[in-house]
């Protein structure tokens, strides 16, 4: 009995860990991630990308940021921002400007490398996406991305 109690119990655990939001998300999101870095890699020539330079891009092609106000977006130390930056720089895809008012305080900008990067990356995304609705009917996913705008708003 207690044999029988353990199977149809792992069984409920499994089910319920295969089929709940967070986790289905998570996975989602992850084959975007891996499919749009092999596409990057592969097909573009992008050599030594990461998925985590992703919202420091973003941040900075946003405009008018300094390393505080990134670290603080990012919720990290700056010095962890500094590191990935040092990163994203000697790559080419940013530059640290002095700033006109104080000297010792850099605005961090985004180059052309790294525009073209960013453009890049949003065709590879855009493939993705396009890959993912062949597989889903037209009706589902207009409703799941409704549904998804209304849970992140």
């Amino acid at each position: 009995m207690a044999e029988t109690f353990y199977i149809v119990h792992n069984e409920e655990i499994w089910f319920r860990y295969r089929n709940n939001l967070p986790r289905l998300l998570l996975a989602i999101t992850r084959h975007i991630h891996a499919e749009t870095m092999r596409i990057l890699e592969e097909h573009r020539g992008y050599k030594g990308l990461r998925v985590s330079f992703a919202p420091y891009m973003s941040i900075i092609g946003a405009g008018n940021t300094k390393l505080s106000t990134l670290a603080d977006e990012l919720g990290i130390t700056k010095q962890a921002a500094s590191q990935t930056l040092t990163e994203l720089e000697k790559m080419g895809y940013i530059t640290r400007i002095a700033s006109e008012k104080d000297g010792r305080s850099k605005q961090l900008q985004i180059t052309p490398s790294g525009i073209k990067m960013l453009d890049d990356g949003l065709l590879a995304y855009q493939t993705v996406e396009s890959e993912l609705k062949e597989f889903t009917p037209q009706a589902e996913l207009q409703s799941a991305y409704k549904s998804l705008r209304s849970i992140c708003t």
